[in-house]
């Protein structure tokens, strides 16, 4: 038996710009649906090599750390036979349309400021919604959610297109993702016709406490609109309109004593039928500084021990509660100025040893490395660069994920997404703290070579 998830065989999820994923837990783009049709988007090579890992029970692809099922150990079990014989549907049955960053708040977990899109932006993203609105509308449509990146309510293409959104299949389930405070009376009514389909909404206040809710949605002060507006919600709820009330709260440094008094506040006073407790994940704009900060689910954060004690809060054991991750403790990583300590560690390693290339190249010799490339678009990586232009190990030059620089050293750094990996390829890899999910990525691009931490590269140096 194995764990199966059917996401990869039914489901697709949109995101900004065109790009297209199998679902909103995997890293793989599958094509870009402003140049290719979702036929074509569907059946990718990247969209079945996913699927082939997934009836071989290997998440590899998959973020382990976000993904709900996957977080909580819930995926069933089947037969490896019956995995086996797992097919894509002809097209996606369901669709997460997430294609829009429109928000009208700027959490700092997301963004540093309100998205301004441009004219480029805004035709592309009407060209998206134009050209998935006929599957959406579709009698083989089961789920369609709106929205992941932005807000639904904000954004006026996304309003649009829920509209003119008129599935066939009645039981098809709607999906709304919002903060809140755009989910009045006047908006509801522009889309009162999706009353009809199985409605669930899921809102994401963070807090109920005036300071703290402006705090992390960017000092939008929209507290009184979204107290009223759940009050609405609930009354949508008690008519029938809306069929599923879920509020959620991404759990961190300044909101994590608050989480029993908002879930009791969630059930008993907006009748949620839900309460999603979900940790802080690195999303978009969140530097590696800010993110150790707020996670309080490292067990180096100086509030981890806090948070374990709130956890066992009697209210914590409704059973309408669910914890997205919340109980499960992320990796012990030191504070990214340990990793920069190290690097200048290297550093001084490099430039004081006069033999440092030498030592160097019968590490890389000892290892077969013939050919390399940097992975990280530090300064480490210039030293490095400049140290390793004096052995016989050929520099191919520099990858990097998040690109900084577009050159380095005389060299284009070459983002993840376009490298093309070759069997004679080495990677020197300069942030060992992601080492795991940096082995994911090069896995994915079907790169199974040499994948060689600094640290270990410059050991012989420290003797």
């Amino acid at each position: 038996m194995i764990k199966f998830c059917d996401r990869p065989f039914n489901s697709i999820h949109l995101d900004p710009n065109g790009g297209c994923r199998l679902c909103a837990w995997t890293n793989a783009n599958l094509g870009d649906l402003t140049k290719e049709d979702l036929e074509t988007v569907w059946n990718s090579e990247n969209a079945n090599k996913i699927r082939e890992a997934v009836k071989q029970g290997n998440y590899e692809f998959c973020r382990k750390t976000s993904c709900p099922f996957l977080e909580n150990d819930s995926l069933p079990e089947i037969s490896e036979e019956e995995a086996e014989k797992m097919v894509p549907e002809k097209l996606p049955t369901h669709y997460s349309v997430a294609c829009d960053f429109i928000c009208n708040h700027s959490c700092p977990s997301c963004r540093n400021e309100i998205f301004q899109p441009d004219e480029a932006y805004r035709d592309r993203l009407k060209l998206i919604l134009d050209k998935i609105l006929p599957y959406l509308n579709r009698k083989e449509t089961v789920k369609v959610l709106t929205d992941g990146n932005g807000d639904c309510f904000a954004s006026p293409y996304i309003m649009d297109m829920l509209e003119r959104l008129h599935p066939e299949n009645e039981d098809c389930q709607i999906g709304f993702e919002t903060n809140g405070a755009l989910l009045d009376e006047a908006h509801w009514k522009r889309i009162r016709h999706l009353a009809k389909y199985d409605v669930h909404v899921t809102v994401t206040p963070n807090s109920f406490i005036r300071s703290t809710f402006t705090y992390l949605n960017g000092g939008h002060d929209s507290y009184d609109a979204v107290m009223r507006n759940l009050a609405f919600l609930r009354k949508l709820r008690e008519k029938g309109d809306v069929n599923w009330i879920r509020i959620s709260i991404v759990l961190q440094e300044r909101n994590f004593w608050e989480f029993p008094e908002f879930a009791r506040r969630c059930i008993e006073e907006f009748s949620a039928d839900e309460v999603v407790a979900k940790p802080l994940y690195r999303w978009f704009m969140l530097s590696q500084e800010d993110y150790w900060f707020k996670d309080v689910l490292n067990p180096l954060h100086p509030y981890h021990k806090e948070y374990l004690e709130m956890l066992e809060n009697p209210i914590l054991k409704d059973p309408k509660i669910f914890y997205w991750g919340a109980r499960n403790l992320h990796a012990r990583r030191e504070h990214p100025a340990q990793l920069y300590k190290e690097h200048m560690k290297i550093t001084e390693m490099l430039l004081d040893r006069q033999d440092a290339a030498e030592v160097l190249q019968k590490r890389l010799h000892e290892k077969n490395v013939i050919s390399l490339y940097i992975y990280g678009d530090m300064e480490l990586a210039s030293v490095l660069y400049h140290v390793l232009s004096k052995t016989d190990i050929e520099l191919k030059g520099f990858i990097a994920r998040d690109m900084v620089k577009g050159e380095r050293c005389g060299q284009k750094v070459i983002c993840l997404h376009d490298y093309e990996p070759q069997d004679t390829d080495a990677i020197l890899i300069l942030n060992n703290s992601y080492m795991a999910e940096i082995v994911r990525d090069f896995h994915f691009k079907g790169f199974y070579g040499t994948l060689l931490p600094v640290n270990e590269l410059v050991e012989d140096l420290d003797r």
